[in-house]
């Protein structure tokens, strides 16, 4: 049995050159030596949207550090494709 950790943050994103906006991100993860799994959901405006993924732990990061930055790049990846 896997156990689940959670983080909470905000994530603020660039919309264009002069103008940025906050997305707040929900996360569920686990940790299975460096790799990490993670289920985020995130709050943008009024949308709702779920992204998916894992990332590698460096040696010089948190759980909680490597997450946040997967998710945050995640976030920033899905608002430009949209």
């Amino acid at each position: 049995m896997r156990l689940f950790k959670s983080v909470d943050f905000r994530h603020e994103y660039r919309v264009s050159a002069s103008s940025a906006g906050l997305a707040k991100a929900c996360v569920d993860f686990s940790v299975s030596g460096t790799l990490l799994v993670w289920i985020a959901t995130v709050n943008r405006s009024e949308q709702v949207f779920e992204l998916k993924g894992a990332t590698h732990r460096a040696d010089d990061e948190s759980d909680r550090e490597a997450v946040i930055r997967a998710v945050s790049m995640a976030i920033d990846a899905a608002i430009a494709a949209a």
